[in-house]
């Protein structure tokens, strides 16, 4: 009770300076003898610093901070000040939403000082100038992991892999088992869990790649689409042909089967090295 008491006199206090300014501000303008001009508050540029107003475009700023992604930067830093502070969250939540969790938020917040010039528009006046604070918030958004990056995969395809992984190494295990799937076509049945994964996986793609561009952002879309899909259709193709493989319907070396992996891990590891 007693720091509930405090705060809110804290508060009060707080409100009858804000209120003190305003009036001293609003007594200058409405004297007609000064003009107001608002100093902008000192800036850090960085390429990772996304300043958020409220005349800034929405959809150009949500299409800034994915292009930094895309190009490799691990985090970027989402300020905002005031009456932008709104925007400004809703901003890290789009990005948050846009990629499913795989992004991860840390807010800090603090008051900025300002500093307002009323000159005087004739020579019986002495300029002036006054200091105010404005709240303004700073969110961090930074991917939560590295592997998740270089994969190209959101927490929910990776988590529907290992679902279907799980089950696939149970069919597995009674396959081996001399009491259970005896005829070669249980193969077919033990890999089902894996080729029911790329459904999904291929669906939720395919939603993904529709909403984004329905937001506007064209050109990430298509080239998150484009990974996925290549990805999927090489573990496909691997999976496939190792089926074969082991029904005995093909007489392809395993070398030849395995060619669809060689593949994805080449096409990795360059992604590896163009986001560093």
């Amino acid at each position: 009770m007693a720091e509930e008491h405090k705060l809110q006199c804290i508060n009060k206090i707080k409100s009858e300076k804000i209120n003190v300014q305003h009036n001293i501000t609003k007594t200058l303008l409405s004297s007609g003898n000064y003009m107001l001009r608002k100093r902008q508050p000192r800036l850090i540029r960085e390429k990772r610093d996304i300043y958020v107003t409220n005349k800034t475009d929405f959809k150009a700023q949500l299409k800034k901070c994915e292009k930094l992604f895309n190009i490799g930067i691990s985090e970027i830093i989402i300020h905002g000040l005031g009456a932008a502070i709104k925007r400004a969250c809703n901003l890290a939540l789009q990005l948050k939403e846009i990629h499913h969790n795989s992004l991860d938020l840390d807010i800090k917040t603090s008051t900025e000082e300002l500093i307002d010039d009323f000159e005087p528009l004739n020579d019986d006046y002495d300029y002036e100038m006054k200091i105010r604070r404005n709240s303004a918030i700073h969110i961090r958004v930074f991917r939560k992991e590295a592997m998740v990056h270089w994969l190209g995969l959101t927490i929910f395809e990776i988590w529907i892999n290992l679902v279907s992984l799980t089950i696939f190494t149970i069919l597995l295990a009674l396959k081996l088992d001399d009491n259970y799937f005896l005829e070669q076509a249980g193969w077919w049945v033990v890999f089902s869990p894996l080729f029911i994964a790329d459904g999904f996986n291929t669906y939720f793609c395919a939603i993904i790649f529709i909403r984004m561009h329905m937001e506007g952002m064209i050109q990430v879309a298509i080239l998150r689409a484009l990974w996925s899909l290549i990805s999927l259709l090489l573990i496909f193709v691997f999976k496939y042909l190792l089926c074969k493989k082991l029904s005995g319907q093909s007489a392809l070396e395993y070398s030849e089967v395995l060619s669809p992996v060689f593949i994805l891990l080449q096409l990795i590891a360059v992604r590896a090295c163009q986001l560093h």
